[in-house]
């Protein structure tokens, strides 16, 4: 039952995840690395450096991101989606 629901869960999700998904997400994304991010941060400070420019880096830590979900709001966004109520 587990496996079949799952299926059912990712044929619907895989029709509306290139719309939910940003080009700039890198985690948790087939085909796409966390560490795709670092390259790209590591080359825009080498372009910084090379031309003379100025720039602002932020580094964020959303290590609490991933460790706690509001269900209402996951509840009401995946309703809105078409998925249905519990």
């Amino acid at each position: 039952m587990y496996k079949v629901l799952a299926k059912v869960l990712d044929n619907r999700f895989r029709n509306i995840m290139k719309s939910i998904i940003g080009e700039s997400q890198m985690a948790f994304v087939k085909n796409r690395q966390k560490s795709d991010s670092l390259v790209i941060a590591e080359d825009i400070v080498h372009s910084w450096k090379s031309d003379k420019e100025g720039g602002l880096l932020v580094k964020l830590d959303f290590e609490k991101t991933y460790n706690s979900v509001d269900h209402g709001f996951l509840d009401s966004m995946m309703e809105e989606m078409g998925f249905g109520s519990k």
